[in-house]
């Protein structure tokens, strides 16, 4: 039997879904706060990346030819070989939520800030048909690829025990966002 060389074998992979919440400083958060969250690590995680994050490290989601690519270089590392539009700056929180700094320039590219508003209005679409916050935290996303995946789980462990801890886990999130997520 041929060890696996991308170490996605079994052990590894309950290693690393077991490492990805282990120390985790969760604290109570309320699901407008947890909606705000989740879309924008979502949104980060569908990027495509062939790295594994670490929190608290900076890195810079670009577009490039119909996709969003995050990538450990800033725009000025790149200087004129950026590979694509820069969309902003990224982070990733020690409750492995991420945070995105956008790039001030961007609303000048109505072309793409329109194709993210169409993703953001497709999210609460869905948002709007679960009967409670639990019902959209990740669990397993097949889609994604395997450290997206395991981060996707330690992020829906993280934001379960933040709801549990406000006692929102099972709010309708449709009460939790009166005025939807237009503020990011």
């Amino acid at each position: 039997m041929k060890p696996n060389p991308q170490g996605k074998g079994s052990l590894s992979l309950l290693r690393d879904l077991n490492g990805s919440t282990h120390g985790i400083p969760i604290l109570p958060k309320d699901a407008k706060e947890v909606l705000t969250e989740l879309f924008t690590s979502l949104f980060v995680l569908r990027s495509d990346f062939k790295f594994r994050p670490v929190v608290g490290r900076s890195y810079w989601l670009y577009h490039v030819q119909e996709r969003f690519k995050l990538y450990q270089f800033s725009p000025e590392e790149w200087g004129n070989r950026a590979p694509g539009r820069w969309v902003g700056c990224c982070a990733l929180g020690s409750d492995l939520t991420w945070s995105v700094e956008i790039n001030p320039n961007l609303p000048e590219d109505s072309d793409l800030m329109t194709h993210i508003r169409e993703q953001k209005q497709a999210w609460e679409e869905e948002v709007e048909k679960e009967d409670q916050m639990e019902d959209l935290l990740p669990e397993h996303l097949g889609d994604l690829p395997y450290h997206q995946r395991v981060m996707a789980y330690g992020l829906g462990k993280s934001l379960r025990a933040s709801l549990e801890m406000s006692g929102q886990l099972t709010l309708q999130p449709s009460k939790a966002q009166p005025n939807k997520l237009n503020s990011n």
